[in-house]
């Protein structure tokens, strides 16, 4: 025997379920995040390479001390770098020498072109005296890799040099009657000479006439 639908009058009508919104996750965000934890990480192994590097050269230096000095796990390096010889690649192009002659020239200012090359020498200088560590980088390029990345290092350089020179010279008439890049190899060329001297054989180059060593070097 069927009741009646009306003996069911008195209860309240039901409420549709609700579901809960789904949680969508932006895919560029994560993303984002993947990419920036990556870098950090990268940027960890590249500054612990350079510390053990300047300290103790190439071959004494293992992954695992850098993983350990960068505070990683040991796999995880392998994220980022194919092996040693990549992480050493890196540090030299992030941190050689050679590397703040560009942002010299670019600082330098000078109404000659003696000015403006002494100007840009005082940058350098006071560069390389902040991080002098890395002028070990050059030594271990030297002897332990026999130079093999210098050439492309070299051209990185003067490329970056003579795109700032050419700038330069629209602005500084004391530089148009000279080429970007016959300025940028003299440039380049005086710096590591004066580089190779005196901060590299130790031996300083003294004047007795009152003068900078490197304005000296630079007149001479």
């Amino acid at each position: 025997m069927f009741m009646s639908a009306h003996l069911y009058s008195f209860l309240p009508p039901l409420l549709p379920i609700m579901t809960p919104p789904a949680v969508t996750q932006n895919k560029s965000d994560t993303s984002d995040k993947r990419k920036l934890r990556g870098e950090k990480t990268r940027r960890k192994i590249i500054e612990a390479a350079r510390q053990l590097f300047t300290a103790q050269g190439f071959h004494a230096t293992t992954t695992r001390q850098i993983t350990d000095r960068a505070g990683i796990s040991p796999g995880a390096i392998y994220n980022h770098f194919e092996g040693k010889n990549a992480i050493f690649k890196a540090v030299l192009r992030e941190y050689h020498p050679w590397k703040a002659i560009p942002a010299a020239v670019y600082a330098a200012e000078g109404e000659t072109i003696s000015d403006f090359v002494h100007d840009a020498a005082r940058h350098m200088l006071a560069a390389w005296e902040k991080n002098k560590d890395d002028m070990r980088l050059h030594f271990i390029e030297l002897i332990e890799f026999q130079g093999k990345h210098l050439p492309d290092l070299f051209g990185e350089n003067f490329a970056a040099m003579s795109a700032i020179l050419r700038e330069k010279r629209e602005v500084n008439e004391a530089l148009q009657p000279y080429s970007s890049a016959t300025l940028s190899r003299a440039m380049l060329g005086l710096f590591f000479a004066y580089m190779m001297m005196e901060q590299f054989t130790g031996i300083p180059i003294t004047t007795n006439l009152g003068q900078n060593a490197f304005d000296y070097f630079t007149d001479v």
